[in-house]
């Protein structure tokens, strides 16, 4: 058996990454997040899927600022959206994300599009 450590991440049914992560692929992720400061976006720097940042672990596809709300803000509650604040798919700065409800995150967007393109928040 592994001596990695491991914790479970998003529960089934939350959309999510429904496995167990080991250290490893935490360390995975942190080398394709492109860091900043705190205020700024960190965008990733891997592969892409529908415009957001993915990884495989395990055969089964992984949302990248859904793996950093995880471990780095809390659990996902089950049907919930993570939204990027800053309006930047590849964002996974911690403090550009909010879990909410899929209306919430309809609401969110519909205030931001305007003539059918999207107005990035300033």
């Amino acid at each position: 058996m592994s001596s990695r450590s491991k914790s479970a991440l998003v529960r089934p049914g939350s959309g999510g990454f429904t496995g167990q992560a080991s250290d490893d692929l935490t360390a995975r992720m942190g080398r394709l997040i492109q860091g900043g400061k705190a205020d700024e976006c960190w965008p990733w720097i891997g592969a892409r899927s529908g415009g957001y940042g993915q990884l495989v672990f395990d055969g089964k596809g992984i949302m990248a600022h859904r793996y950093v709300h995880e471990v780095m803000i809390g659990p996902i509650p089950d049907g919930y959206h993570v939204h990027h604040m800053c309006m930047n798919k590849l964002c996974c700065n911690p403090l550009h994300l909010v879990a909410l409800t899929p209306q919430a995150h309809m609401r969110e967007h519909a205030g931001l599009i305007r003539d059918g393109v999207y107005k990035r928040a300033s």
